[in-house]
């Protein structure tokens, strides 16, 4: 190869690689995110759509109150697309004045990821279905969805009255993963969920943390989330909750969703295509090679 070639050969290639590298450093440090969205509080619920018992409550959004026999829903009223993979993390709290025997527990929250038909108005049944459900026969379910329920009843299914699990095709009884909480999860702590999707790996992964302490991880799981929520593009962001005999106030305090820079995405693609450059020019040059 001339020398002129391979001269620029290596600063095609520099450049590439210094792209690339960047980019992977800004991903694995979290910061090459945008904020798809952010609810501090929610003394605003501009942007959502709240459905059954569902209530802003002061600063909180209250998805059931005190009461028996509740259910509650809350989503973004638009769509999002969530293709390029997302991080959401919420603060949530259960409590209960009326009802504080640990022998009656309120059913749980759910975060909730779907393209029912119902759109931001797709609601379930009360009790153990968690808002998400409904084994009632009625057919309220939400489907297609994934569901991370933050469970505090030992309904059928459920491996005890303390768990998160994931759920699929809006039925409570189908754990695809489930990990125990060893305190109750209902105790009227604050704590803190983290849940992550890698698209290319096709991961899940949920952690959560009591009161100051940050969120452990408790369950990375493999799930297609454009073949279980298909056919729609874009999907609704949102939770759901329920109580039955047993109730309480179940709030979400806050929620954070990031999802991956466009620029950041659109430079790696630009350093893998200057890699292909810098190879394709090195093997067009003639030979620097003297004749016979």
């Amino acid at each position: 190869m001339p020398i002129g070639a391979l001269t620029e050969y290596r600063a095609v290639l520099r450049f590439a690689v210094v792209l690339i590298i960047g980019c992977l450093a800004a991903v694995g440090g979290r910061g090459a995110t945008a904020a798809l969205i952010d609810y501090p509080d929610f003394s605003s619920v501009a942007g959502l759509t709240l459905n059954g018992n569902a209530a802003q409550s002061g600063d909180r959004l209250r998805l059931t109150p005190d009461s028996p026999s509740q259910v509650g829903g809350a989503f973004l009223s638009s769509p999002v697309s969530i293709t390029k993979g997302f991080t959401t993390r919420f603060r949530l709290q259960i409590t209960s004045a009326l009802n504080p025997s640990p022998l009656r527990r309120s059913d749980g929250i759910a975060f909730v990821i779907q393209s029912d038909p119902r759109g931001s108005a797709a609601l379930g049944a009360d009790g153990g279905n968690m808002g998400y459900a409904d084994d009632t026969g009625g057919g309220n379910e939400i489907v297609p969805s994934v569901v991370i329920e933050f469970d505090t009843h030992h309904g059928v299914g459920d491996p005890s009255d303390s768990h998160v699990g994931l759920m699929l095709a809006g039925t409570r009884t189908n754990h695809a993963v489930t990990s125990n909480v060893p305190a109750k999860l209902d105790n009227g702590s604050i704590w803190t969920a983290e849940v992550t999707y890698d698209p290319v790996l096709t991961e899940l992964s949920v952690f959560l943390g009591e009161n100051a302490a940050p969120p452990a991880h408790l369950f990375t799981h493999t799930v297609d989330l454009a073949t279980q929520v298909s056919p729609a593009p874009d999907v609704y962001l949102g939770f759901t909750a329920g109580s039955g005999g047993g109730f309480a106030n179940q709030d979400i305090l806050s929620w954070q969703t990031e999802v991956p820079e466009p620029t950041t995405l659109a430079l790696f693609a630009v350093g893998l295509a200057g890699l292909g450059v810098a190879r394709r020019r090195c093997r067009s040059r003639p030979s620097d090679k003297a004749g016979p």
